[in-house]
């Protein structure tokens, strides 16, 4: 088997003074990512070949700024993507494998990605005290649609004098499955291959 990957990105940005006090920030990134594997024909126990790959387009925009005791940033991203993944396999040797697994397979899809987020946070300087308050909000649209807010809260107390300072913080983040074969696992047609341990990630409706 050989297998090969390509990727061609290219990136921008973009920052600007808008006042004494503001800065606006803006970033951009578009790439295009595959990846392929394929066996020769004498190939045993199994014949496979893949090609995969996605291509996204990612702008960020920010503004920060300092007024008095707080230093803070708003912002939003979005990120745009179209996945594709081909799959297939011949069995070349049957005595290799279960009677029930299917003897070809052959898996092809396109589908589109969404994400979206809003964001704002600040720092806010108390004499000893440091106070970092934050919260995000995210959307994602891929084999399904999610929705989450995730804030952070972070405080800071110094002593100087005794060169201390003690620290405490909570968060939640949302994070997102990566790409890799995602439609592949999550397709029912992966069901067929094995009917004791299904592949794929829950879907809406399916039991715990």
């Amino acid at each position: 088997q050989d297998r090969d990957s390509r990727e061609t990105a290219g990136q921008f940005s973009y920052q600007r003074i808008v006042s004494a006090h503001a800065v606006a920030d803006f970033r951009g990134m578009a790439r295009d990512l595959s990846a392929g594997l394929w066996s020769n024909a004498a190939s045993t126990p199994i014949f496979a070949e893949q090609d995969r790959g996605f291509r996204e387009l990612y702008l960020k925009g920010a503004v920060s700024g300092h007024i008095g005791r707080h230093e803070w940033k708003a912002g939003a991203d979005i990120n745009l993507a179209t996945i594709r993944e081909r799959f297939g396999y011949r069995i070349a040797d049957p005595g290799q494998f279960d009677d029930d697994t299917p003897p070809v397979f052959s898996f092809n899809d396109t589908r589109p990605g969404r994400e979206q987020a809003l964001f704002v946070q600040d720092q806010v300087r108390l004499g000893a005290w440091t106070v970092n308050a934050g919260i995000r909000w995210d959307r994602y649209r891929l084999v399904v649609d999610d929705r989450a807010v995730s804030p952070r809260l972070g405080v800071a107390w110094s002593w100087p004098a005794a060169n201390l300072v003690l620290r405490a913080s909570y968060d939640r983040a949302f994070q997102t499955p990566a790409v890799e074969n995602l439609l592949l696992a999550s397709s029912p047609a992966v069901d067929a291959l094995s009917a004791t341990a299904p592949m794929g990630i829950p879907r809406r409706g399916d039991p715990p």
